[in-house]
């Protein structure tokens, strides 16, 4: 691109002429006056303006000027290096105008690797040894690790796609093994009666300590109540007094008495 300016006479300066004709002049143009200004009466200017270049490096935008005739050419002179996955449009080969726009993305392919954490599976065991309500930890579970590893690719730094490239497993899960307990403590057998001085989940023994608590089974139909040891008895020749309420939960009151089995409650 060519302009042409004229400086007035008076001003020997090419710098004061362009001042005064608020024209801007880059370092890349070229500049030819005649004749010379500093004869003080005047000058023809003319600028070469070299091409303009728009360039967006990634995120960045840069606005450069050069002389060179395409967008290689442009680019090795402003040492500018393109990886061998960046994307440069347009194309290398393309002849440079003024004001073009250069784009240059930026590529990047990296292994990425991610660790997944495997929840370990709870096991039930049953020990008839140990008495019903009661439990342990046998084995403490711990969990497993499975490595996976991801191709990303960015562009610009932002990521645009991952591949799922290989995974493994680093460390299998351990099992956790809880033990329950299936012993039936019994406190024996013999016949339950009932009294009506106490109310509620209640009951007298002879022995058992006071605030025990007692699994109350009818040996005949199978229903059970669970009551508190609160009282001392009986002394008729049953193994335990229930309280109304409870005798009624597992037996008809008209009877009087009923065969139980006594157990520990959890």
């Amino acid at each position: 691109m060519v302009e042409v300016y004229y400086g007035k006479p008076g001003v020997f300066i090419l710098s004061e002429m362009l001042k005064n004709l608020k024209v801007t002049v880059y370092p890349e143009d070229i500049v030819k006056t005649f004749p010379d200004p500093s004869f003080g009466i005047g000058a023809q200017i003319t600028i070469y303006r070299a091409t303009q270049v728009l360039l967006y490096d990634g995120n960045q935008k840069t606005v450069y000027r050069t002389w060179k005739k395409t967008v290689s050419e442009f680019l090795e002179e402003k040492q500018i290096e393109i990886g061998d996955k960046d994307i440069v449009k347009p194309s290398l080969e393309t002849p440079l105008s003024n004001d073009i726009e250069i784009k240059i993305t930026r590529v990047s392919e990296t292994n990425l690797v991610e660790k997944v954490y495997l929840d370990f599976k709870t096991t039930i065991k049953e020990d008839k040894n140990l008495e019903k309500g009661k439990s342990y930890v046998a084995q403490v579970g711990q969990k497993g690790v499975k490595e996976k590893i991801f191709k990303v690719r960015r562009e610009n730094g932002k990521e645009i796609k991952r591949v799922l490239v290989k995974e493994r497993i680093i460390q299998k899960p351990k099992e956790q093994i809880i033990v329950y307990g299936t012993k039936i403590v019994s406190f024996g057998e013999g016949y339950a009666t009932w009294y009506d001085w106490v109310s509620g989940p209640k009951a007298a023994h002879k022995s058992l300590p006071l605030g025990t608590k007692v699994r109350v089974v009818n040996t005949q139909n199978g229903k059970s109540t669970v009551v508190t040891i609160v009282d001392r008895g009986p002394f008729k020749g049953a193994i335990i007094d229930l309280s109304k309420e409870a005798f009624a939960e597992i037996g008809n009151l008209g009877a009087g008495k009923i065969w139980v089995r006594l157990e520990k409650a959890e």
